[in-house]
């Protein structure tokens, strides 16, 4: 079953020997990955590891971070190409370090992320078949910038804090302003023939913001005399640019050109009625890094957190045991569907979709919705379940519920015993965050059966810190929901969004309920939204492109499991 090219997964690294794919790698890590043609390399290191099931058409590319290469990772990583290969999917590993800037360098994430795709690109050409990609370790994410023509009506002042300065009141105006829309958008990685590199802006760039009040709704399509205006600038670097129609003002005249727009998305994709650039490949995220930390109490001020490598190797060996018994063993009584939610409705409808058998289900427990605290949080997590949904006020660090009355008696019942102060903390104020999951982690507290789990809270998948931080930076996804939720329970894969919305991925559940992996179940959000006659069918001008905003923590290979 499991067919490795030139030996076996055992060591750091291998002799690969001439496969195409070997020669491949070697020469991506000799020169400069077509970004900026400056002849800067992208890769320190690029070593083609194993070839898995070389006859299947379709395959899966593994890219694997050096620094975590080794007897730790073999064996949980064969069996995982071993999973693949029974499943139909062939499967290529290779081993990555990308070129690390100069300390003094000005962030440049997005170009590592570029070379990062070149080598997906040429493992396509290589593989027509291609799949997907899972990348394990800690690799840079694209932050997204959007600007679009947003014709709204709220309270307008202009002239704030000066002389000019005049309240409009309520009233219909025009709103351009460069906004990060994802702070994780896997769609630049996975998009393999969009026009990303010409979006790509590495240094830093005034991008021009535009409000302008009209004597009723902004005129459409090209605009006209405003009553007001106010233009400015925000400085964004190191940022991938969407630019949907053009703005120029004179004076009070407001000239709009909304056809100015889709540049990064191929021919084929602005015949579409909505036109989005769409993913040929998949791409998901298997990173421990920023939840894999250790405490260093100081003597007079708040704990020092501190990277620890050898936690990070234990999750990581964990999640892909976990990820085997997802694949190998029947749901059982587990093949149920379960929704919980907290100031948002109950997503239960949604998930009942994935099932024939799911539609009339219920029971006690699985549509939890109301008063929800962190002590039914992991009373869910203990119910068997297969797929979920949690839907919660969010940001990337955690999701807000209800507190408990009494946190420490709580804290004391969930893990049979005294519960540290942060973990109390979070019962208290009701924020799932990395001291709640973590500590239901250690208290084995989290419940046993995988799942998949769909995550609609705002920025659920957004790295902390990646609006101002390299993703080199240690504190870059520090103590990030996404993760916590992935390592401290038993997720194998969570669906989610990385930009403040209300948007649910159409088509999602329906598409895992067909057979579809997790992965292309959400690549078919895209393609339903640019069957759209227009966007205004689809999230309107703020909702502009609005499945860019969605991406995959842990394993997009995995589909739902049967009973």
């Amino acid at each position: 079953m499991l067919t490795l090219v030139l030996g076996t997964l055992l060591g750091a690294r291998l002799a690969v020997g001439q496969t195409p794919l070997a020669a491949l790698c070697r020469e991506l890590a000799s020169r400069d990955p077509m970004v900026a043609g400056d002849g800067a390399r992208g890769f320190d290191a690029l070593c083609a590891v194993a070839e898995v099931a070389p006859e299947r058409a379709e395959r899966v590319l593994v890219i694997v971070e050096e620094r975590l290469w080794g007897a730790r990772l073999d064996q949980p990583m064969r069996r995982y190409l071993a999973d693949l290969a029974a499943e139909g999917l062939g499967a290529d590993l290779v081993t990555a370090t990308l070129v690390v800037p100069p300390p003094d360098a000005a962030r440049r994430d997005g170009r590592a992320l570029l070379a990062l795709r070149e080598l997906v690109r040429a493992v396509a050409a290589l593989r027509p078949g291609l799949r997907g990609v899972v990348l394990v370790g800690h690799f840079p994410d694209a932050l997204l910038v959007r600007t679009v023509s947003w014709r709204k009506r709220d309270r307008v002042v202009t002239g704030r804090g000066t002389e000019r300065e005049h309240d409009w009141g309520d009233v219909p105006f025009l709103r351009r302003v460069p906004e990060i829309v994802a702070h994780r958008c896997d769609l630049v990685l996975g998009d393999l023939d969009g026009a990303w590199p010409e979006c790509y802006v590495e240094a830093v760039m005034p991008l021009p913001t535009v409000v302008a009040v009209f004597d009723g709704p902004p005129p459409e399509p090209a605009g006209g005399t405003a009553l007001a205006v106010e233009v400015g600038s925000i400085e964004r670097s190191d940022c991938f640019l969407v630019a949907d129609g053009r703005c120029t003002v004179e004076g009070l005249d407001v000239v709009l050109d909304d056809a100015d727009r889709d540049h990064e998305c191929t021919a084929a994709d602005r015949e579409r009625g909505n036109p989005l650039a769409r993913a040929e490949v998949f791409v998901s995220r298997i990173d421990a890094r920023g939840i894999a930390l250790y405490s260093e109490v100081a003597a007079d001020g708040p704990p020092a957190w501190r990277p620890d490598a050898e936690l990070e190797l234990r999750l990581l060996a964990d999640y892909f045991e976990r990820n085997h018994r997802y694949r190998t063993e029947p749901a059982g009584a587990a093949f149920r569907p379960a929704s919980i939610a907290h100031g948002l409705g109950s997503g239960f409808g949604i998930v009942r979709r994935g099932a024939p058998e799911w539609a009339d289900f219920t029971a006690d427990g699985y549509d939890a919705m109301r008063g929800v605290d962190l002590v039914e949080v992991a009373r869910w997590l203990q119910r068997g379940a297969t797929l979920r949904t949690l839907r919660a006020h969010s940001d990337g660090l955690h999701a807000a519920f209800a507190a408990a009355p009494d946190p420490t008696a709580a804290a004391r019942g969930l893990l049979g015993g005294d519960a540290g102060a942060a973990f109390v903390e979070s019962v208290r104020r009701g924020r799932a965050d990395y001291a709640y999951w973590r500590g239901l982690w250690e208290g084995s507290a989290a419940g046993d059966a995988p799942f998949i789990l769909l995550h609609t809270g705002c920025e659920a998948l957004s790295p902390p810190g990646s609006g101002t931080l390299s993703y080199l930076d240690p504190r870059y996804g520090r103590f990030a929901q996404a993760e916590s939720i992935l390592f401290f329970t038993r997720a194998v894969a969570i669906v989610g969004r990385a930009k403040v919305f209300y948007d649910e991925p159409g088509g999602f559940v329906e598409a895992l309920g067909a057979g579809a992996t997790v992965g292309d179940a959400l690549r078919r959000y895209g393609e339903l939204e640019s069957m759209a006659a227009s966007w205004s069918e689809v999230g309107g001008d703020i909702g502009r492109k609005r499945s860019y905003f969605w991406s995959v923590v842990g394993d997009a290979t995995l589909r739902l499991r049967a009973r």
